[in-house]
């Protein structure tokens, strides 16, 4: 688990021409002691990618979320005010 409860949102304009999709997913709530705590993630912030995969839907989030990953240490790319930034968590059981 992420720790985080998300909605899916669209992109701003600049970044779906440069990512190439329309939309990722929005963090509405940062759990607390979490992995997304933990990594720095903010209510607000855009997930645009996990793992090296790209994020457009709460969906897609959801298939990441596979034993393989679980304990892992993964990179996470997110939209915060513009900018984007990359954070390192490790997923947890759920």
């Amino acid at each position: 688990q992420l720790g985080a409860a998300v909605a899916p949102r669209p992109l701003p304009p600049a970044a779906a021409a440069r990512l190439g999709r329309p939309g990722g997913v929005q963090i509405l709530q940062v759990l607390e002691a979490s992995p997304a705590e933990s990594a720095g993630l903010r209510r607000g912030d855009l997930l645009i990618e996990l793992d090296g995969e790209p994020i457009s839907d709460a969906n897609a989030l959801q298939r990441l979320m596979v034993a393989e990953r679980i304990g892992r240490r993964v990179s996470a790319r997110v939209l915060r005010d513009g900018a984007e930034l990359s954070v390192e968590l490790t997923l947890e059981e759920l």
